[in-house]
């Protein structure tokens, strides 16, 4: 869980953010490119600082833990081309060695970004899944607003820092102002 946390993302300060992923659900940080959702969860990983807040897993505060005492407590990370914490494994190995491993959270930057054919993006897919099963929360980042939400039990709209709406798909698709880029962007 995220309560209030504001965070530095080059010049600007985002937030404040409070968000969720509960254990056996998957949640999207959804927005444009620049929307800060790299940022947020960089901060959440513990991999940037924040200003003000708290991140907690369950009811323990992990705001001030190191990486490693994150990832004792259950968190496991997956950044898009930095592949934190999982020693430059895919993310499909990562997603799996988190299920593996009993955690409570996990932090996946664009999981579908990356991966070239169908048959990776349905395994992708199908992995993230089976993570819910697992017991596990996922917590994701994209910019493919329509695709995403395919995926996520719930999702949050994300621009300039700050979450404009949350919901389920279902709700979100219902309002299409909230989830439709600026011109010029990427959905």
């Amino acid at each position: 869980m995220v309560k209030e946390v504001t965070f530095p993302a080059g010049p600007r300060v985002f937030g404040p953010i409070s968000l969720r992923a509960g254990r056996k659900e998957i949640v999207g940080v959804l927005g444009p490119r620049g929307a800060g959702k790299a940022s947020l969860l960089r901060a959440i990983a513990g991999e940037a600082r924040i200003s003000g807040g708290e991140i907690l897993i369950g009811r323990t505060s992990i705001t001030c833990s190191s990486k490693a005492q994150r990832k004792e407590a259950g968190m496991w990370v997956c950044m898009r081309d930095r592949r934190r914490w999982g020693a430059k494994r895919s993310t499909l190995e990562i997603v799996g060695a988190a299920i593996a491993a009993g955690s409570q959270l996990l932090l996946v930057e664009e999981p579908l970004e990356s991966l070239p054919t169908a048959v990776s993006r349905a395994a992708m897919v199908a992995m993230l899944k089976a993570s819910r099963d697992a017991d596990l929360g996922v917590l994701i980042t994209a910019s493919e607003v329509r695709t995403t939400l395919d995926l996520v039990d719930r999702a949050y709209i994300v621009s300039e820092g700050r979450v404009l709406v949350e919901g389920t798909p279902e709700y979100l698709c219902s309002d299409r102002r909230d989830i439709e880029p600026p011109p010029g962007e990427a959905a």
